[in-house]
């Protein structure tokens, strides 16, 4: 509840214009921390309008590309919280964020993947739904993000050697 509180707050006194003011900082612990509170803000649906209404899509996308990938996961985890909204998702497929979600796919950040994933679930599910077989094509899309993510951890833990995997 407390939460829920401090998302109201911070809408209230308008945090979310200033946060994604300081996404285009040089300095890159500024930035993260930015993009985690939005992405923690994102849950809200008000604030997913008022992120998208101050422009802040194109910014987030910028992020996935990101040599840092605690900023890389958040801006992911973000728009995908952006992307239940229909006119977030289209916005965040114009900006071209399908390819670089797709390429977090094999990110060596699990939480990246995940962020990416759902993403990317909900990003294009709901355009298979204007086909006779919406419901095949949301199956297969979902295996076929479950096997990326799964060939990505087995390919970490075999070529990679990542502790993660020490038995």
């Amino acid at each position: 509840m407390h939460s829920g509180r401090g998302r109201q707050a911070a809408r209230d006194c308008a945090a979310i214009p200033g946060l994604l003011a300081l996404l285009g900082t040089g300095d890159g612990r500024v930035r993260a921390r930015a993009v985690g509170a939005l992405h923690n803000l994102s849950c809200d649906p008000q604030s997913v309008r008022m992120t998208r209404r101050s422009n802040g899509i194109g910014p987030l996308v910028a992020l996935l590309k990101s040599d840092e990938m605690s900023t890389c996961s958040a801006a992911a985890g973000t728009l995908q919280n952006l992307s239940r909204e229909a006119a977030s998702r289209q916005l965040i497929r114009q900006q071209g964020a399908v390819p670089l979600l797709a390429a977090l796919l094999s990110a060596s950040d699990l939480q990246a993947q995940l962020c990416a994933t759902g993403a990317l679930l909900n990003i294009l599910g709901p355009v298979l739904d204007r086909t006779p077989r919406a419901a095949a094509q949301r199956k297969a899309l979902g295996m076929l993000l479950s096997c990326a993510l799964t060939l990505s951890m087995v390919h970490r833990c075999v070529f990679q050697k990542t502790p993660a995997c020490a038995v």
